[in-house]
């Protein structure tokens, strides 16, 4: 028995000997594993979770991508990433991996978005808050990088130019301010103009980032009231020591997306033909006497229009070079791009480089750089010159054909030639090089405090010349403006530095997640002009294109100044997360400004956001196929002062001196500077609930918002009595409130990935109040008064057209009305019509916007449709009010009244000062549309035959841009942005540079 025991007691001995044995040699046998984890650009991927499968071990990927683990040989790891499809890879005897991980279908989600100052877990965001990938920016080939943006963003409206070298305009949730609505950009930290950030590349950028509601912005305090947008820039980075090569080329055609509607000879004298009717209605032979009775026969004439412009060619060409050592990181793109315009002798020219780098001086310290140069040349013509194409007589020759074909004057019809104005007008020019650079240090002082400090520069000069030569000053009998040459020559340099310092301190412990940021900044901004308008320069001068004939002019006059303004800042940010599921994120700033009296020049910001993630609760735990659901609370106060720039007015005041021997009495203007005293900041109250919902693995999801922001101290024009000078004061209250929502659907499809997304937004602006009873302000047809959006569209109702005499004698009616004229309800009923009678025919601000994205992929085959829309606002047809005498009409005419009965909507032809030309709502139309934005198929190079290439990847493409564009408005642009100022905007005039429709076939690769 105890032989037997002792017997048993050696065998479990020896048994676990044999285990250990096992395992130590298991152990022995493991491997060390090193590799980078790529995105689907191959760009590298921090924070990806490498796991051994069948195990607890595991790494994450660092800042670079790269990673280092112990497994067996024959281990299994598993590579997840949120957005990212896992990915399971043997490693059968490997010890150096590179993985590239491809996108999930359903790509909302992001680890960490930057929010200004920082970053968060996107999870734990409490405000409005959209992203877009580079990748994403870089599918779209456009030369303006805001157009890409158009239809995913909701809450966000890019009124998009085709004029080369102009920037669209953006507005983010409405118009909040009578003056400059549009957001800040914020490029790598550092404050940039829309214009700046248009000038980078789209695939330099690495992600955008754009910040809606107040608990977002009020980290800018003065300046986040119209929103943020973040642009963060490519880093350097990579596999270590391997250096990669990213390219792109793309060509363009673009053309007019579509005419104006203009009569054709035939059609024009057929037109007169009823002008003429309309003239003799009573007279029952007037038909027999028309001034064109062979118009049938007159043919079309020249198509000016047709002459004016061209089929336009654009070439964008993108480089860059990225790679990093263990210590340092860098990334240099280089870009061209050279636009045609579709009007002659438009065109835009621009050269970018763009330098970032970053080195590790010590374990705790790093060092970096962010730099872009930008210089550009846009070429143009007179701002009218196209419109004249809407003006001139179809049956007008282009050239005199009497006339020597050398000669300077051989157009016909000189200055009223739009075509001669392309030949000679285009003489101008804009040039500008920018210099942006930002250089930052980065000390972590312990393991959760980090200190970073960081100072930005920019230099921007702009040169713009102008010569317009005399070719009419052979011309008797004409006042023409083109009798005398005339040259400007204006130059602008623009400079500003930032100093920007702040404190982090990060702790995660069990449960608890907090996030504590204090911040010091400085800015300064000056601006120095100079002018020079010179006239009666010879001939020669636009020959020769030369500056040095400015002596030989007639009158050479000159003007220079410049200004200046500085901001100080404090700001702080909490962000504390508890059992990842309840959020609150606070915000406050401190900004003081050197524009704003003494008394006012500091404003308070603060904002406090919360976050309840619903679906992490127990009670919701249960539900499978749902993945997400968070409530969403914020409040918060931020500011703008866009219109302190405006503030001061210069003005003349009559005075009277006594001086002499005699004690004469002059009279004279005094030049005085007038200025509100009690100005301060704009302030905008921002309110938003929002829920994020996702189902079914994620293949569903919902983010909707419900805002309402107010913002009061709007800074609008004061009339000064009893004088007729306006100064800025804080006067408006101006209420925006709405509904936006991004809906994502990735439908199982067997081989075919696609993703299916619908953007959208809803906007009810109002004006609640001005201040001091000015009544309101007025810019006709535009008008802001209380109780209606700003800059509405106001003017006479039109019911109708005078039949007869005996209708026009019963009925009030302008005084020099005719028969064959509109009538104009008397709203008022007092048997006048006058100002009184004025109505509200609608707003330029869109009640709802919609976005449409679908996108399919199957193999290297991917098809992608972008559709955008804008519903319940109007557009007002200056064009057609304010047409003169001598001047072409549009094929609508052909409907206008010419004898009892012939038309009850459309007047007889009239032109300018006739009372039919009045505001009234017959020039209000219809500013829906819905536009087939984007239209691109391409195709990607399996990675298994640019392995053999040494390749990373490669991909060619054929797009079409704005193809078709479904509206009843009948101008040349589709989305019309105000002017100047809120109380300007939805004017279709002629000035205005015509949408386009772009074809792009390009390719991208890397190596």
């Amino acid at each position: 028995m105890k032989n037997n025991m002792y017997f048993k007691l050696m065998c479990k001995t020896l048994f676990t000997i044999c285990l250990l044995m096992i395992a130590g040699l298991s152990q022995a046998q493991n491997i060390e594993v090193t590799g980078v984890v790529l995105d689907e650009t191959g760009e590298p991927l921090p924070g990806v979770s490498i796991q051994i499968k069948g195990t607890q071990r595991g790494a994450t990927s660092g800042l670079n991508g790269d990673f280092t683990l112990k497994a067996a040989p024959r281990a299994t790891l598993v590579f997840s990433f949120i957005g990212y499809e896992k990915r399971e890879v043997e490693l059968k005897g490997r010890s150096k991996l590179r993985i590239q991980m491809n996108p999930a279908v359903n790509q909302l989600d992001q680890v960490e978005v930057v929010v200004g100052y920082g970053s968060q877990r996107k999870e734990d965001l409490t405000g409005a808050i959209s992203t877009l990938s580079g990748k994403e920016l870089s599918e779209i080939p456009t030369v303006n990088l805001l157009d890409a943006i158009g239809s995913k963003i909701p809450g966000m409206q890019v009124l998009g130019t085709s004029e080369p070298g102009e920037t669209a305009s953006v507005r983010i949730r409405g118009v909040g301010s009578y003056n400059d609505s549009e957001p800040i950009c914020v490029v790598d930290g550092q404050f940039m103009t829309l214009d700046e950030l248009n000038a980078i590349n789209t695939s330099d950028i690495l992600s955008l980032t754009v910040l809606k509601d107040a608990s977002a912005t009020a980290i800018y305090g003065s300046r986040g009231a119209n929103g943020v947008i973040l642009a963060t820039t490519r880093q350097g980075s990579g596999e270590q020591g391997i250096t990669r090569v990213n390219a792109s080329v793309n060509f363009s055609l673009s053309e007019m997306e579509r005419l104006l509607p203009l009569a054709n000879t035939s059609q024009y004298q057929q037109i007169r033909n009823l002008e003429y009717l309309a003239d003799n209605y009573l007279n029952a032979d007037a038909v027999n006497s028309i001034p064109y009775p062979e118009w049938q026969t007159a043919g079309k004439g020249t198509d000016w229009q047709d002459l004016a412009n061209r089929t336009a060619l654009t070439g964008n060409y993108q480089f860059s070079v990225s790679g990093s050592t263990k210590k340092a990181n860098f990334y240099a793109g280089l870009g061209y791009l050279h636009q045609e315009g579709v009007i002659e002798y438009t065109d835009y020219k621009r050269l970018n480089a763009k330098i970032n780098a970053s080195y590790q001086l010590y374990k705790n310290l790093k060092i970096g750089v962010n730099m872009l140069f930008t210089t550009d040349n846009k070429g143009g013509v007179e701002k009218n010159v196209f419109s004249l194409t809407g003006k001139r007589l179809p049956d007008a020759p282009v050239y005199n054909l009497s006339s020597d074909s050398d000669s300077e004057n051989d157009f016909n019809g000189g200055d009223n030639n739009p075509y001669a104005l392309l030949h000679y007008t285009h003489d101008r020019y804009r040039k500008t090089n920018r210099f942006n650079s930002n250089y930052f240090l980065e000390w972590k002082i312990i393991q959760p405090l980090q200190f970073r400090t960081s100072f930005s520069t920019t230099y921007a000069n702009t040169e713009e010349k102008i010569f317009l030569p005399a070719f009419m000053e052979n011309v008797e009998d004409s006042n023409s403006p083109y009798k005398i040459s005339r040259l400007t020559h204006n130059s602008a340099n623009n400079n500003s530095w930032q100093l920007e310092n702040t404190l982090t301190y990060n702790l995660h412990k069990k449960d608890h997640r907090l996030t504590v940021m204090g911040g010091f900044t400085m800015q300064y901004y000056r601006t120095q002009y100079a002018n020079l308008f010179a006239t009666g320069l010879p001939w020669e001068a636009w020959k020769n294109r030369n500056l040095w004939y400015v002596g030989q002019g007639t009158s050479v006059t000159g003007a220079d100044g410049g200004s200046e303004k500085s901001y100080v800042s404090y700001l702080g940010r909490i962000t504390y997360t508890l059992k990842g599921r309840y959020n609150v994120i606070a915000t406050g700033r401190v900004d003081g400004s050197s524009s704003y009296p003494k008394d006012n020049r500091y404003g308070f910001f603060p904002s406090l956001g919360l976050g309840w993630t619903m679906s992490e609760e127990n009670f919701l735990k249960g539900i499978r196929w749902m993945d997400r659901l968070k409530l969403r609370a914020s409040y918060g106060v931020v500011g703008n002062d866009k219109g302190v720039s405006n503030a001061q007015t210069l003005y003349a005041n009559s005075i009277n001196i006594v001086t002499g021997p005699n004690n004469d009495i002059y009279s004279t203007d005094a030049l005085r500077l007038m200025y509100d005293t009690t100005l301060s900041w704009e302030e905008m109250k921002s309110f938003n609930l929002g829920v994020d919902f996702a189902a079914f693995r994620n293949l569903f999801s919902v983010s909707v918002d419900w805002f309402y922001k107010e913002t009061s101290k709007v800074m609008m024009p004061l009339l000064i009595q009893p004088s007729k000078f306006n100064v800025t004061s804080n006067i408006g209250t101006v209420t925006n409130k709405g509904l936006e929502w991004n809906v994502a659907y990735s439908p199982k499809m067997g081989k075919v990935k696609g993703i299916f997304t619908l953007t959208g937004s809803t906007v009810k602006n109002n004006v609640k109040k001005i201040n001091d009873n000015i009544g309101g302000i007025s810019n006709a047809p535009n008008r802001t008064l209380e109780g209606y959006p700003i800059g509405s569209f106001w003017g006479y109702k039109a019911i109708g057209v005078f039949q007869n005499d005996e209708q026009l004698a019963s009925l009030p009616h302008i005084n020099g009305t005719r028969v064959g004229e509109l009538i104009f309800e008397d709203v008022n009923g007092d048997k006048v019509i006058d100002t009184n009678d004025y109505v509200y025919l609608g707003s330029y601000i869109p009640k709802v916007q919609l976005g449409f994205n679908a996108k399919f992929s199957y193999k290297g085959f991917t098809l992608m449709a972008d559709l955008t829309s804008g519903l319940g606002h109007k557009v007002y047809n200056r064009r057609t009010q304010y047409r003169q005498d001598a001047q072409n009409f549009t094929t609508a005419m052909l409907d206008a009244w010419h004898g009892e009965g012939t038309s009850y909507h459309t007047p007889r032809v009239f032109v300018r000062g006739d009372a039919s030309s009045l505001d009234s709502s017959y020039f209000i139309e219809d500013g829906d549309y819905l536009s087939i934005a984007n239209v691109q198929l391409s195709y990607a190079f399996p990675q298994k035959l640019l392995r053999k290439i040494r390749m990373n990847n490669a991909r060619i493409f054929l797009s079409g841009a704005n193809l078709h564009t479904f509206t009843k408005a009948t101008g040349y642009k589709t989305q019309i942005s105000s002017t100047g100022n809120a109380n300007r905007g939805g004017m279709d005039d002629f000035g205005l540079y015509p949408d386009n429709r772009t074809f792009t076939i390009g390719t991208s690769f890397s190596f």
